[in-house]
């Protein structure tokens, strides 16, 4: 072959491959773009039914509706969280039955309709929708029980490049923001749950981190040893072997089978 005739090949399949992947680059750019919408459509969709005033807040409930889970504490919420006290999951579900609950991290953009996975794998591409996205969902682990009664509670989400989904969780790892910001909620059915973050760290898949079955509390207490001693940030917390972590996991960007966590405790229930 001459090498006039090799060059023009090499030309040619350079500039293919240029094509498809400022294709790739582009759609996925619209992909993104789409997922943000969908999620503005999920928020407006939710918050419909609400009636929460801006010179109020949620006044705290005496008892926990939730009879499944143990009786701690109720809670008041600040203006900014209070929507989660009539977040409209009932409408969340006419467009989809998967709609668990709703997800929601203060001081970020972390607040999202939680997903009940069946299969760890149709939310990884799927909007809260149903429609396929590469942003993906957040979504419970499909062998956790949905009434967060489980030792430990795993939910998944990407850390997207534009900082959506669970992107912001990364700046977990550094002390002044669980110390600012120290909760995470969960509005289910009946309850906004409440949970305290105490630990952040990278773990791979294989880990005791994403071990969901325990023989006792002994192996629940060394779990719990194990989460402490990675984590980057101390919180002043005491976690046991009768509590309930839920564990928010996403991809480190570093290896395949690492991933970023941030664990917290449950700590209230507050009736809605």
């Amino acid at each position: 072959m001459r090498k006039g005739e090799l060059r023009r090949i090499v030309s040619f399949l350079l500039a293919v491959t240029f094509i498809v992947t400022t294709g790739l680059m582009v759609e996925q750019t619209l992909d993104k773009r789409k997922a943000r919408a969908i999620y503005e459509e999920a928020m407006a969709a939710a918050m419909a039914q609400s009636q929460i005033t801006e010179e109020a807040s949620v006044p705290a409930a005496a008892t926990p509706p939730v009879s499944s889970l143990p009786a701690l504490p109720a809670f008041s919420l600040d203006q900014a969280d209070a929507f989660l006290q009539t977040v409209d999951i009932t409408a969340l579900r006419q467009t989809n039955t998967d709609v668990l609950g709703w997800l929601h991290i203060p001081g970020s953009v972390i607040s999202y309709p939680l997903m009940r996975s069946h299969d760890n794998i149709d939310y990884l591409y799927h909007a809260w929708d149903g429609s396929p996205n590469v942003a993906g969902s957040i979504f419970l682990e499909q062998h956790n029980s949905p009434d967060f009664t489980d030792f430990n509670t795993i939910v998944y989400g990407h850390s997207m490049a534009d900082g959506s989904m669970f992107a912001e969780l990364h700046k977990y790892q550094w002390q002044d923001v669980p110390e600012t910001f120290p909760y995470l909620y969960i509005a289910i059915d009946g309850a906004v749950l409440r949970y305290a973050v105490f630990a952040c760290y990278e773990a791979s898949i294989s880990s005791d981190t994403y071990r969901l079955s325990f023989a006792d509390d002994a192996a629940r207490e060394h779990a719990i040893a194990n989460y402490l001693t990675q984590s980057s940030v101390t919180m002043p917390l005491s976690v046991t072997a009768q509590d309930h972590v839920l564990t928010l996991s996403t991809c480190t960007g570093n290896q395949k089978d690492l991933r970023l966590v941030v664990q917290a405790v449950l700590d209230g229930i507050l009736p809605r």
